[in-house]
């Protein structure tokens, strides 16, 4: 996350006193860097240096070096625009950059030795139980995720925990208690290359919570709680009433993120994992992929193998036709199902939609993303059709 503590921190639990020399940057939505391409000499990939160079730069760079070392290495720029932004010379500029760099390499050693999990895949379970701990109000559940040396902050007050047990203290003696009784919804975004949240409290949006992980374990956890952060994002404000609602069995959720043109949904299905893996990859289909009034998927085949293809087809608004197909990434019966998503006849390329199952007691908890959508609309259009399809399986699947 975009932040940094000031290296004479005291790493005792104790929040850094008001008036500290902390620096806060909001957090960047993983949207901002599509289509950024590092200068192939930079010290570190995009994901990697938005992971570490705010937390490291800001400590130990003149302000001058850390103005190139972020425009070149984290933005993408050459060393021609990066002095056009900054009013000096091509030459001043790579010459500030390798400065930069070589004081981070002294500073702090290697990448390898710094780099948390950030330009890994993230993980989809570890991220589900980070956010069924929150939404559940169960501190054992989450303390279970973190690091020994777990960092707490919540910018812009100065707040700033180390350790797990520190972790555990504060989070279960004032945020937990604070949110009982309340409606929780913990909807996943992404952030700085790294796995995000959403945090909706009465359906109302309360924070972004930005991770870091490493070795399968959260190692630290920003709460960004501040108009800037919000705004960075685009995420709706208030909920509607089926996305806000509590962990039901049934009830679908699913938001649009914009900015990253992704779709989001779960619901918790009354079927076992492998039950539920049958109507998502068989004809079976046609029994619940549907939103009334706008399609009525009607017909479905498909070969479920890695590389297979499958197709649907059906009748949309005004009696038209229409005919969906795609191509199966990965078969995982019955934890996982990613195939390729393309309407035919339709512009761009085709999306990708990833299913996750994970038990939940009797049954089954069931994550969808569906992306990357380049049109505003269709995004938002494709997260209510999911979310009345998600409803239609659940009652379809009901005992």
């Amino acid at each position: 996350p975009f932040h940094v503590v000031p290296p004479a921190a005291d790493a005792s639990a104790a929040p850094l006193p008001p008036g500290s020399d902390a620096a806060w940057l909001e957090p960047c939505p993983d949207a901002w860097l599509e289509g950024s391409a590092p200068d192939p000499g930079a010290l570190y990939a995009l994901k990697e240096s938005v992971a570490l160079a705010f937390v490291a730069a800001l400590q130990c760079l003149s302000a001058s070096q850390r103005a190139v070392l972020l425009l070149c290495d984290v933005l993408g720029m050459t060393a021609e625009e990066a002095a056009s932004a900054l009013g000096t010379s091509p030459p001043a500029v790579r010459s500030g950059l390798h400065r930069a760099r070589v004081a981070l390499r002294e500073r702090v050693g290697s990448a390898d030795a710094n780099v948390v999990d950030a330009t890994s895949e993230v993980d989809p379970i570890l991220l589900r139980k980070y956010i069924q701990a929150w939404e559940t109000l169960d501190l054992d559940a989450l303390v279970v995720l973190l690091a020994e040396d777990v960092t707490v902050s919540m910018p812009p007050s100065s707040t700033w925990l180390r350790g797990v047990t520190a972790a555990r203290t504060f989070l279960g003696g004032r945020p937990f208690v604070s949110l009982v009784g309340a409606t929780r919804t913990l909807v996943p975004v992404g952030a700085n290359g790294q796995p995000a949240v959403a945090f909706y409290v009465g359906g109302e949006l309360h924070a972004v919570h930005v991770l870091r992980l490493r070795g399968g374990r959260i190692v630290d956890i920003v709460h960004f709680r501040d108009e800037a952060s919000f705004a960075a994002f685009t995420l709706p404000r208030t909920l509607g009433a089926s996305v806000a609602a509590t962990e039901d069995a049934g009830r679908a959720r699913a938001v649009a993120d914009l900015p990253a043109g992704v779709v989001l949904a779960t619901v918790v299905l009354g079927a076992a994992p492998e039950r539920v893996f049958r109507a998502l990859a068989s004809a079976e289909i046609t029994r619940w992929w549907e939103r009334p009034g706008v399609f009525d998927t009607r017909e479905w085949h498909g070969d479920v193998r890695t590389g297979g293809r499958w197709s649907a087809a059906g009748e949309a608004r005004g009696g038209h036709r229409y005919v969906i197909e795609g191509e199966f990434l990965e078969v995982d019966a019955p934890r996982k199902l990613v195939h390729t998503w393309h309407r035919l006849e339709a512009a761009g390329a085709p999306t990708t939609v990833t299913y996750l199952l994970e038990a939940d007691g009797a049954g089954t908890r069931l994550t969808l993303r569906h992306g990357t959508f380049t049109a505003r609309a269709t995004c938002e259009g494709t997260a209510l059709g999911w979310e009345t399809s998600l409803e239609r399986l659940a009652a379809y699947l009901s005992p």
